[in-house]
């Protein structure tokens, strides 16, 4: 293998406080995903890596908690070393990393499916509003009704009372 993906992400450390620069993740070119234990995530674990020109440019661009930044780099024979073994299987301070799938799903879709999910938001919209429109004018109406009803019903009382004295 001539290069690997590393996943850096900016954690929180073990007081809670403090911002901690990790590896979580090795990516091999066939699409291989490894997971780095917890206690060798920290950079300060991988030293060929922070001695590289590359790792400041990754320092000075993650500033924020879970930030996290993608990158390939091109093996010299330090990190072929530390992270490959004979037989190119990936490993770290003398283990094997643990391979893990991760599920792709797609963020960006294509404009047939936009275009046909706001004509349906925009259905289910207008959908909406016309019900409680209705429903409203149905509560008017009902309203008025019975409060004719009760008028009525008012008047009747009242005379009624008017009798019984």
């Amino acid at each position: 293998m001539e290069k690997l993906r590393f996943t850096f992400t900016v954690v929180a450390a073990s007081d809670g406080k403090t911002n901690l620069l990790c590896i979580t993740l090795i990516e091999t070119p066939d699409g291989r995903v490894y997971d780095i234990p917890d206690d060798l995530k920290p950079v300060s674990k991988h030293t060929d890596i922070t001695s590289s020109a590359v790792f400041t440019k990754i320092k000075n661009s993650l500033k924020r908690r879970h930030q996290s930044r993608k990158l390939w780099i091109i093996l010299t024979d330090e990190l072929r070393k530390t992270y490959l073994d004979e037989g190119e299987i990936v490993q770290f301070c003398d283990q094997y990393l643990e391979e893990v799938i991760i599920e792709n799903k797609p963020m960006i879709s294509t404009n047939n499916n936009t275009e046909s999910g706001n004509r349906n938001l925009g259905k289910t919209a207008e959908k909406f509003l016309l019900k409680n429109f209705r429903e409203k004018h149905q509560m008017r109406i009902n309203g008025f009704r019975n409060s004719k009803m009760n008028v009525i019903d008012m008047k009747y009382c009242k005379m009624v009372i008017k009798l019984r004295r």
